[in-house]
C-alpha cells in the first residue's frame, strides 16, 4: 500500500507543488506592480475602443492555450515520474504490460490536450477575425465625427455582450452590428455578398447567413427604452447590419435592418432627412457616454431575444 502511495500520488504532489509554486510566482511579480510607487496620472475612465468585448475574450482564451501548452509539456514527465516511482518504491518489475500501460497513457493525454488545443486555436482564429473586422468598421465609422456625428464602440447590453458601435447624427441613432464573414482561399473567388431582405438572408460564395433579425431587435428596443428613460423623449434607433471586405448588393434595406459595407456608407448616415437637433444629439451621446465609460448598463429587466441569433 505504502508502494502505490509513493509511486502515484508523491508524483501528483510534486507536479502540484510545482504549479503552485508557479502561481505564487505569478501572483507575487502581480502584487509588485501594483504596489508600484509611480501610478498612471490619467484619473477620467476612457471609452472603450472597438472591439473591446471581444480583445477580453482573446486574452482569456490566450492564457488558456499557453496553460495547455505548459500541461502538454508537464504530462509526460508526470507519467514517467509515476512508472519510475512504481518500479523504484513498489519494486514492480519493467514488463511490456507496464511500459505499454504507460505509452497508452502518455498517448491518451497528449491526444487530449492537442485536441482541446485545436478547439482552441480555431475559437481564437474565430474571434481574431471578428476583432478585426470590429476594429476596420470603426476606423470608418470615427470618419463620420468629421461631418458632426458621434460615434461609440462596444457599448455594453444587458446580457454580458454588447452593440458594436452606436452612430448619433442629426439624421437618426443607428445600432451597428458587425459581421465577420471569411472568404474562401483562391484569387478567383467572388466577394460579392447578395441581401435578401424579404427572407433576412445574405447569399456568400460558399454558404448563407440568416441575419439575426432577433437580437439586433433586442438591442434595438433596448437601446429606445434605455434613451427615453434617460433623455425623457422617445428617438428611432435603426439596426444596422455591417459586412466590412465584401461587397454588398442586393435588397439591402428591409423593415427591421440595413445592410452595408462601411467602406461606401458615408452617405447612410448623413445625407438623410434630420430628424435631431444639435441639443439632441448632444444628449444622447452624454448617455451613451456614460455606459461606454462604466463596467455595464444597470439593467434589472433583460429584453426577450438579447444574445439569440
Amino acid at each position: 500500500m505504502d508502494g502505490i502511495f509513493f509511486s502515484i500520488f508523491v508524483p501528483l504532489i510534486v507536479s502540484g507543488l510545482w504549479l503552485g509554486f508557479l502561481w505564487l510566482g505569478l501572483r507575487w511579480v502581480e502584487m509588485a506592480d501594483k504596489k508600484h510607487l509611480h501610478h498612471s496620472p490619467l484619473s477620467k475612465k476612457r471609452l472603450r475602443l472597438p472591439g473591446t468585448f471581444l480583445r477580453d475574450q482573446l486574452w482569456e482564451l490566450n492564457l488558456d492555450y499557453v496553460l495547455r501548452l505548459v500541461l502538454l509539456g508537464v504530462a509526460p514527465f508526470l507519467i514517467l515520474l509515476i512508472h519510475i516511482g512504481q518500479s523504484y518504491f513498489f519494486s514492480q518489475p519493467e514488463t511490456v504490460l507496464r511500459f505499454s500501460i504507460s505509452i497508452l497513457l502518455f498517448l491518451a493525454a497528449e491526444v487530449t490536450l492537442f485536441v482541446s488545443l485545436r478547439k482552441l486555436s480555431e475559437r481564437r482564429r474565430t474571434i481574431r477575425l471578428g476583432l478585426d473586422a470590429e476594429m476596420y468598421v470603426g476606423e470608418y465609422l470615427n470618419e463620420l465625427m468629421l461631418q458632426g456625428c458621434r460615434v461609440f464602440h462596444d457599448v455594453p447590453v444587458p446580457n454580458g455582450g454588447n452593440i458594436d458601435h452606436i452612430v448619433i447624427s442629426e439624421t437618426g441613432v443607428f445600432a451597428v452590428e458587425t459581421k465577420s464573414v471569411g472568404q474562401l482561399r483562391g484569387k478567383s473567388t467572388s466577394k460579392d455578398a447578395y441581401v435578401d431582405a424579404k427572407k433576412g438572408t445574405v447569399k456568400f460564395p460558399d454558404r448563407t447567413y440568416r441575419i439575426g433579425l432577433k437580437q439586433m431587435k433586442a438591442q434595438r428596443d433596448w437601446l429606445e427604452k434605455k434613451l427615453k428613460d434617460s433623455v425623457g423623449e422617445a428617438f428611432v434607433v435603426e439596426s444596422i447590419l455591417a459586412l466590412p471586405g465584401w461587397h454588398v448588393k442586393g435588397d439591402l434595406i428591409g423593415k427591421q435592418f440595413c445592410v452595408v459595407n462601411p467602406k461606401n456608407a458615408k452617405g447612410f448616415f448623413t445625407n438623410r432627412l434630420k430628424r435631431n437637433s444639435p441639443k439632441q444629439v448632444s444628449l444622447i451621446a452624454h448617455q451613451i457616454r456614460l455606459l461606454c465609460t462604466t463596467e455595464g448598463p444597470d439593467v434589472r429587466d433583460e429584453p426577450e431575444g438579447f444574445g439569440q441569433e
